[in-house]
């Protein structure tokens, strides 16, 4: 069964979790280069999410026009 497409929190979270552990010192350098090669492979996930928000962000923007998103103030 194919897993959760996880998104940019969680990614980020194991990211720091990765960070910390090769930031430690503790472990050996296989498992060190491994766990480098992960951090490589979230990081491009999670730039390959934001730029797919930033294009639906685009995409509303210019379905939705900022003047016609502006609220009315009520003069009183």
């Amino acid at each position: 069964m194919p897993q959760k497409k996880e998104n940019i929190n969680q990614l980020k979270e194991r990211l720091d979790h990765i960070i910390e552990a090769l930031e430690s010192g503790d472990l050996d350098i296989e498992v060190s280069v491994a766990k480098y090669e992960e951090a490589v492979k979230l990081i491009s996930i999670m730039q390959q999410q934001l730029k797919e928000l930033k294009n639906k962000v685009e995409k509303i923007d210019r379905a939705f026009p900022a003047q016609e998103r502006e609220v009315e103030k009520d003069p009183s």
